[in-house]
């Protein structure tokens, strides 16, 4: 009976840690879906600015040529 016992903690105990490690790796998804959001948006904020400064260096061509 005491085996029994003393089994029935040892699982509980596993359990309890298994719950707290998927916890913290539910917790590091997110923050790694919120990071990789954060660089999408990063990137594409810099491709729009490479479109700007590449249409701006076109004008810019069609103006010092003339």
């Amino acid at each position: 009976m005491e085996a029994l016992i003393r089994q029935k903690a040892e699982a509980d105990v596993e359990i309890k840690t298994s719950k707290d490690k998927v916890i913290a790796l539910k917790d590091e998804v997110e923050r790694l879906r919120r990071q990789v959001h954060e660089l999408q948006q990063e990137s594409a904020d810099k491709e729009v600015g490479i479109v700007q400064l590449t249409k701006q260096r076109a004008k810019d061509k069609k103006i010092y040529k003339v």
